[in-house]
């Protein structure tokens, strides 16, 4: 057998090299391909979704998110100072703890010294007002009118005293006829184990209890106000309520007439001496009654940051 030529034998080997090398490029740039196609796919399947949310990812929609995100950084820069105000309203029975970051409230004795001067201040000026309360009444805190309270319920029953004062305020600014009773979430009653005094059963108990917030940042304080008074003055201490620096949420108001029936004309007719008589005694009725009230209403307790809540955040 005679041996090739050199040159076509040099020609052979570059053949089998290109095919080599080629066919390597080939499967290497498949690969690259299946792959891309592979992250294509994933990627209209991520549109799609957010697409189907209404929000597609495109140049105007991400200057509209922009313009709404600096929007709302100028609303939260506008509430701090709210904030700050509502969190002022308790600083004279709260605290920050300056060495553990935390929440403190009165020593026992510090608590009971301003619940006996709110109690005999809340007592005159409903004296003033022409107010009828019940005997020795003592706001929903009878439990300390003797003694103190534990150092670790000094806090809570702090805010609640403060905002008592405050919902009696507002009564006595709108003129109800009498306060029946002001009932409060007992958050000295551990027996359940929450803390915030559920479900306490006495004349001054609410049952309900406390509910924290999102992140600890707020709590919704339970009350509930029974008073009578007239229908007029009922919607201005909705009213009131309402433009209290406290933020006070009014979660139902029962409204009972304190008349069940009206009499009838033959009735008035022949209880009058004479015709004259009765007919000066017939005068409209319907409208003119008291409302006996009760409103269950909830604190909105904004929360001053300490080392929990600022740990919380960040998270």
């Amino acid at each position: 057998m005679k041996q090739l030529p050199k040159h076509i034998l040099v020609v052979l080997i570059l053949l089998v090299v290109i095919g080599l090398l080629g066919g390597g490029a080939w499967y290497w740039t498949s690969s690259q391909l299946t792959e891309k196609l592979a992250e294509k796919g994933a990627l209209e399947g991520q549109i799609k979704a957010v697409e189907v949310k209404g929000i597609f990812p495109n140049t105007q929609n991400k200057k509209s998110l922009e313009e709404q995100s600096k929007k709302l950084n100028e609303l939260l820069e506008g509430l701090q100072p709210q904030l700050q105000q509502r969190m002022d309203l308790f600083k004279e029975v709260r605290s920050i703890d300056p060495d553990a970051g935390t929440m403190r409230g009165l020593p026992p004795d510090g608590w009971k010294k301003l619940f006996e001067e709110k109690r005999l201040q809340l007592r005159k000026m409903a004296a003033e007002k022409n107010i009828s309360l019940p005997d020795d009444y003592n706001f929903g805190f009878s439990s300390y009118v003797l003694a103190a309270p534990r150092a670790e319920h000094t806090l809570d029953l702090g805010i609640q005293l403060l905002t008592v004062e405050e919902m009696v305020k507002v009564l006595a600014q709108a003129g109800v006829d009498n306060i029946q009773s002001i009932k409060r979430a007992m958050v000295e009653d551990t027996r359940t184990g929450s803390g915030g005094g559920a479900g306490a059963v006495s004349a001054e108990g609410l049952n309900a209890k406390v509910a924290m917030g999102t992140q600890n940042t707020y709590r919704a304080m339970p009350f509930e106000l029974a008073f009578k008074t007239d229908p007029e003055t009922l919607v201005a201490v909705l009213n009131k309520l309402g433009a209290s620096p406290h933020l006070f949420i009014t979660r139902f108001v029962y409204i009972e007439n304190e008349k069940s029936s009206v009499p009838k004309r033959s009735e008035i007719t022949a209880a009058a001496s004479t015709p004259e008589t009765a007919q000066k005694t017939l005068i409209a009725v319907a409208g003119q009654e008291k409302v006996n009230v009760r409103i269950r209403l909830d604190l909105i307790d904004f929360l001053p940051p300490t080392k929990e809540v600022k740990g919380a955040k960040a998270k």
